[in-house]
């Protein structure tokens, strides 16, 4: 498996964020990687040098 890291920033798009973590992180074999047939393709995570953002619109972040 792959490991696919989002950068997170103050200010960033959810959009661009929630895009690349719908791509990366769902597949349409989603329904069959929770029934255990099938292993997913890629581990994704979100990255930032801080523990909590402030998304472009004013949603907050929180990152490990």
């Amino acid at each position: 498996m792959h490991t696919v890291s989002i950068l997170a920033y103050d200010g960033m798009s959810g959009f661009e964020s929630g895009l690349a973590a719908e791509i990366f992180g769902m597949t349409e074999l989603s329904e069959r990687f929770s029934a255990g047939l099938v292993r997913p393709w890629y581990s994704v995570q979100l990255c930032s040098e801080q523990a909590e953002l402030r998304l472009l619109g004013g949603a907050t972040v929180r990152t490990f």
